[in-house]
């Protein structure tokens, strides 16, 4: 019984160390699977990165009024370089940028068109002292500015050249020939122009009021699509613009 026991001992313990060797072995297994993983999704990651900069790259085919098809590059996005911390090389093409300013040439060359970087994320698109706000990617492409919108039907985007704020304003004196003070114009990503502004009219043609008034113009004709006023605005008689 004596010269058992040590025998039955010696082999438990074999048993026991063949078995930590087999746990050690299946564990070090899937470490190696696990890094074999990363080293996919790192390399996922990096073609994702690729693809993505190729996409930038690319040109976008855009149809112009008249059929003609134009292609825009990615240089041309006059964000690149007031995103990119004012770096000269990402200046678009035939513009001047200085600091945080841009100005082009516009095809009819007899405007210039200024855009300055805005506080919040949005820049400003200056032509003829009529200022217009806006969150959406712009391109300036042979003397024309081209705007990427969200089509909110189909859910893509979309670029398409766009009316530029003076000749909004322009269109807009065409419907409101009252006296207007604190006007604001944004261009949305759904491809309107929204105009706020305050007229100036007369209550029962004795009191002297402000009426709000909006408005909603597509950026791509001009078209005044929708002009809003308070509802009782037909007991208010407009205040002319002497200097329209």
């Amino acid at each position: 019984m004596k010269k058992v026991m040590p025998i039955l001992f010696l082999a438990i313990l074999a048993v026991a160390m063949i078995s930590i060797v087999l746990v050690l072995a299946q564990g070090n297994g899937s470490n190696g699977n696990n890094e074999t993983g990363n080293g996919n999704a790192n390399n996922e990651t990096d073609n994702d990165d690729n693809e993505t900069d190729d996409g930038d790259d690319n040109e976008t085919e855009v149809e112009d009024e008249d059929g003609n098809t134009i292609k825009i590059k990615r240089s041309e996005r006059i964000q690149n370089y007031l995103q990119g911390r004012y770096n000269s090389t990402e200046c678009p093409s035939d513009c001047r940028c200085q600091g945080s300013t841009i100005k082009c040439e516009l095809e009819d060359g007899g405007r210039e068109m200024t855009i300055i970087a805005g506080s919040s994320g949005n820049i400003i698109v200056q032509v003829k002292g009529i200022n217009v706000s806006t969150q959406v990617t712009l391109y300036h492409h042979d003397g024309r500015v081209f705007a990427n919108f969200s089509n909110e039907t189909t859910g893509e985007n979309e670029t398409q050249e766009i009316v530029l704020p003076d000749r909004i304003k322009e269109k807009i004196k065409e419907k409101v020939k009252a006296r207007v003070r604190n006007e604001s114009l944004e261009l949305k990503r759904n491809g309107e122009y929204e105009y706020n502004a305050g007229k100036e009219s007369r209550f029962l043609g004795l009191f002297k009021i402000r009426e709000r008034i909006m408005a909603q113009i597509d950026a791509g004709t001009g078209e005044v699509r929708v002009l809003r006023a308070p509802w009782w605005g037909f007991l208010a008689n407009d205040i002319e613009d002497e200097t329209a």
